[in-house]
């Protein structure tokens, strides 16, 4: 009897134990709210076609690895000594191989190792689509704090068709440069969804992320979004203050402020201030438009730029003479190299752009 009832308890025990463990995925749905379950669905999606324009490149793994195939495409040149093409040339040294200062390795250290020749398979396959879900998902959060009348899941909804299509067009003309300009483009929306954030909507903690989306912006591998991320937040609070100079205008401006001042009486005596009275006092001030504005200037240059320029004088620029040379990019090499948007969304087969729908990225 004791072993019948041993093997009995055995079997309940057991069957808890199963039951349990079915139960997991079932609560664990059960929590997840429906836009997450979009954003879920959204983020493989990005991920199936991700392999599906790279169809090749998963097959070629193996060949990859081995040193057989090479992923390559024009300007996507991979690394294969990490000492001499990375270490290097971001400490600054000559360039034997190039006869010259990588001024682009320098500033896009923190990123350029994805071209290393057995990463960049890995790379294309699981970061191209990374950067797009993180993008959607930083969009898709910000815009649900806007449109606070809108539900979430059609919030996520709406936002899944046009990250993808600005993805889509960014990968297709830039795939060459996904390490600094594509990834740069999702690091440069989360800093200013962040920032917006931080100066809009956030009543509490809103300097931690304002200093979250300058470092964000620091660390950010293209140099090109730290001009415009500053260029973004200079617009911004400049239109915040001009609407606090009209709201002061409405109020009677001068007037009113004169008028305040005589209507005031002064008291017989002058208060005592207590301890802390004059942290509050600026902790109020802080919370005003004009006070956030004038702190996330200042950490903008505290925080991005004043160690970015450093890092450029010290360590980018470091033994280039005349920046020109090196880079050699002015008004009419852009607008000669650029091609119309209209052009872009035709799809039309020339050089780079064949890659993306033949897959044509191997070279033996």
């Amino acid at each position: 009897m004791g072993s019948a009832g041993e093997s009995g308890e055995s079997h309940r025990a057991d069957r808890r134990t199963d039951e349990t463990s079915a139960g997991l995925p079932q609560r664990y749905r059960a929590r997840l709210a429906p836009h997450h379950r979009i954003a879920l669905g959204v983020g493989i999606f990005y991920f199936v076609a991700s392999w599906w324009i790279f169809r090749d490149v998963i097959v070629a793994i193996p060949d990859i690895v081995a040193g057989k195939r090479i992923l390559v495409g024009d300007e996507l040149v991979p690394f294969f000594n990490p000492t001499s093409q990375l270490i290097e040339q971001a400490r600054g040294d000559y360039s034997q191989l190039t006869n010259g200062y990588e001024f682009r390795v320098r500033y896009s250290f923190l990123s350029t190792w994805l071209r290393h020749y057995q990463v960049l398979p890995f790379a294309v396959l699981l970061v191209i689509p990374a950067i797009v879900t993180s993008a959607y998902l930083i969009t898709s959060w910000f815009m649900a704090r806007v449109f606070r009348s809108l539900s979430a899941h059609a919030v996520y909804l709406g936002a899944a068709f046009p990250t993808g299509l600005i993805y889509m067009i960014m990968i297709y003309a830039k795939v060459t440069h996904f390490y600094t300009l594509v990834l740069g483009l999702m690091l440069m929306s989360i800093s200013a969804f962040v920032m917006l954030d931080a100066l809009l909507f956030r009543s509490d903690r809103w300097i931690r992320r304002m200093a979250l989306s300058c470092l964000v912006t620091l660390l950010n591998p293209a140099v090109h979004y730290l001009i415009l991320f500053a260029l973004f937040l200079s617009l911004t609070t400049a239109t915040l203050l001009l609407g606090e100079l009209a709201r002061w205008l409405r109020r009677g401006g001068a007037r009113h402020l004169r008028r305040t001042l005589r209507t005031r009486r002064p008291g017989p005596t002058r208060p005592t201030l207590h301890r802390g009275s004059n942290g509050g006092r600026w902790r109020r001030l802080l919370d005003t438009t004009t006070g956030r504005c004038v702190v996330a200037m200042a950490m903008l240059v505290g925080v991005s730029v004043i160690p970015y320029g450093l890092f450029v004088k010290f360590i980018a620029l470091r033994g280039i003479p005349d920046l020109s040379e090196t880079v050699p990019g002015d008004y009419y090499f852009i607008r000669d190299a650029s091609v119309s948007w209209l052009h872009v969304l035709s799809w039309d087969l020339a050089g780079i752009m064949d890659k993306i729908l033949f897959g044509d990225y191997l070279a033996k």
